[in-house]
């Protein structure tokens, strides 16, 4: 691991370039930004107004652009003490990942930003100083990628040096598709990322900023279910999936600490095969599995009344369940109904506390609250029809 000073030093050209090629250090600002004596950080729509100013040679005023982050402390970073102004910032500014450290040798700052795409997925890019043309003061950006290769060697250099503090800072930000994607590179990131912090829960696909679930492709998919699940399996606690890759990773190793899973994009068939058959993926996992999350969902057809209900009775019958969330994922799809009383007399549950469901009528949300879940305790409900010819008889302790 590189020192505090060290990795100062390392950025030192960079810091003494700010004001003989301006031109220059707006352009660097695009992949890495290293700032002596001034915290600026650009967003996407302020990095062009700034470069189209320049282009019509105009003055430009920087400070405009000034924004304040939280502020985390650390007593070991970089291998400095632990003073007032010593911190680190970090967040995510739209479509790029920063960090401002600050530090009190020098009073220096200096900042490093991550371009990241539109999901706030890390992009491998590297510092492009070393690409700049200093002759005449200008930048050819085009050099720097047509070497693809060497341009991911070089940054994953940069990144994997930096300090484990920031690394977790900087994972800890990402989805784990994208965490995960730096996996088996070298044996201190691998530590890092065998972390309960990211191992504990993991989500294998990517949710867009409208809530649209995408799956990971098969290649990646396929590094997972070959290289990744297996080293980690042991560690991981609750699993987020979505329909197309589930049966792929739950089949790709024993996991013997899974306690909750999470369902999207899952239409009623499916889940009625998936909850109401012996050979169920989840016949191996049932009696450990005491909290489940599903949204039913299909994108060509209303899910039908009755396979909601039958698959709410099957999920209470195969599992000893502590929590449920069970969702429809539009108000006009049909909820859990109760009124046929086949389905009533099976359900039944000992262990479920806490219940999250969408009912029709009033009725359905009596019979819940009727005993037949007596360790019921905390109970979400949405009703779509308020209207009871049923008394409640209290026998649950909500």
């Amino acid at each position: 691991m590189v020192s505090g000073y060290q990795f100062l030093d390392m950025l030192l050209d960079l810091h003494e370039k700010k004001f003989e090629h301006p031109r220059e250090q707006l352009i660097i600002l695009v992949h890495w930004t290293f700032l002596a004596r001034n915290f600026i950080i650009l967003k996407d729509n302020e990095y062009k107004q700034v470069i189209d100013d320049i282009n019509k040679k105009k003055s430009v005023d920087i400070s405009q652009f000034r924004h304040s982050l939280i502020t985390f402390e650390f007593r070991k970073i970089l291998n400095w003490k632990k003073t007032e102004k010593n911190s680190i910032d970090i967040d995510y500014f739209r479509e790029n990942l920063i960090i401002h450290v600050e530090q009190s040798f020098h009073n220096e700052n200096f900042v490093i930003q991550f371009e990241t795409d539109e999901h706030n997925r890390l992009l491998l890019e590297m510092p492009i100083n070393n690409h700049i043309n200093e002759k005449d003061g200008k930048s050819n950006i085009n050099d720097l990628y047509n070497n693809n290769t060497n341009r991911m060697e070089l940054y994953c250099n940069h990144f994997i040096n930096l300090p484990d503090e920031i690394l977790v800072l900087i994972l800890n930000k990402l989805n784990t598709v994208d965490v995960f994607n730096v996996f088996n590179i070298n044996n201190r990131l691998d530590n890092i990322l065998c972390d309960d912090i990211f191992t504990n829960t993991l989500t294998l696909f990517i949710s867009s900023s409208n809530d649209i679930i995408e799956p990971p492709d098969n290649k990646l998919i396929d590094r997972f279910c070959l290289q990744i699940l297996p080293k980690i399996h042991h560690k991981i606690k609750w699993l987020n999936l979505e329909s197309s890759s589930m049966k792929r990773i739950l089949l790709a190793t024993p996991y013997p600490y899974l306690h909750g899973i999470r369902l999207y994009s899952i239409n009623g068939q499916m889940a009625t095969h998936l909850f109401n058959n012996r050979y169920s993926l989840f016949e191996s996992l049932k009696t450990q599995i005491t909290s489940i999350m599903i949204l039913l969902n299909d994108e060509h057809r209303l899910i039908e009344k009755h396979l909601v209900t039958r698959v709410f009775i099957y999920i209470l019958n195969m599992f000893n369940l502590h929590y449920l969330n069970f969702r429809t994922s539009f108000v006009y799809d049909e909820q859990v109904s109760l009124n046929d009383l086949l389905h009533r007399q099976q359900i039944f549950s000992q262990t479920l506390n806490e219940l999250h469901i969408n009912v029709e009528t009033f009725n359905d949300c009596i019979y819940l609250l009727d005993g037949r879940l007596n360790k019921l305790h905390t109970l979400y409900i949405h009703v779509s029809n308020i209207h009871s010819d049923r008394l409640i008889n209290h026998k649950v302790n909500c």
